[in-house]
């Protein structure tokens, strides 16, 4: 409990475990071995530049309001508001909203709960949405810049942009631009006019315009 802000680098060998309280990176690198926050626990940082080395688990709350960097996996039950970057893969059955540009260098898994992009700009691997994940969007403006695969919901409000391909086995409601292929076994429905500047691939499922113009070339894959 209490707050902790770091004043310079730090190296604990062993977990640290923040259970409540604050822990403030304040721009500075953590070196650990597994850092877990969980309970009433807050990490935050509001200096560009804080790093944590090692693994990161956060069953509670993750509010960073500079760039920061976690270099380790990174498990997510709890919320998470982050900008920066997470040179690894990323876990999270929470709530994850950015609040500036995000990468993720490793496959970015969204077992459940949510992910808003909020009019940001996400950098990936492969982002993988199963289970009861959501991915959204309420904020025009929004770049997934690396391959979506979703079999659970996309949910886009707000005009949002895919530069790599995507691939939907779920239900994908959509309003933008995928600047690749669209590969549909699924439901879209569009929520708003969209374009796609690939090959629209209707393998199975359905597509919805709902009363929208979508551009494109828009076909069905031979068997």
């Amino acid at each position: 409990a209490g707050t902790n802000t770091l004043t310079g680098n730090a190296t604990i060998t062993g977990n640290s475990t923040v259970s409540a309280g604050i822990l403030n990176l304040a721009g500075n690198r953590l070196t650990n071995g597994l850092l877990v926050v969980s309970g009433t626990g807050l990490l935050t940082n509001s200096v560009a530049g804080g790093t944590v080395n090692g693994a990161f688990s956060n069953a509670a709350t993750v509010a960073v309001t500079a760039d920061t960097f976690f270099n380790a996996a990174v498990t997510n039950t709890g919320t998470m508001f982050f900008r920066g970057a997470i040179s690894n893969n990323f876990v999270t059955s929470g709530s994850v909203t950015l609040n500036n540009a995000a990468t993720i260098t490793g496959t970015t898994s969204l077992t459940a709960g949510s992910l808003n992009l909020a009019g940001q700009r996400l950098t990936n691997g492969l982002l993988v949405v199963s289970g009861t994940g959501i991915l959204t969007n309420n904020t025009g403006g929004a770049t997934v810049n690396g391959a979506v695969s979703n079999a659970a919901t996309i949910a886009l409000t707000a005009n949002t942009f895919f530069n790599s391909a995507v691939t939907n086995t779920g239900t994908l409601f959509l309003l933008g631009t995928v600047s690749n292929n669209l590969v549909n076994s699924g439901v879209v429905a569009l929520n708003g006019n969209s374009l796609v500047t690939g090959s629209a691939l209707i393998n199975g499922g359905s597509l919805n315009l709902v009363g929208n113009n979508l551009s494109g070339e828009i076909g069905r894959a031979h068997v």
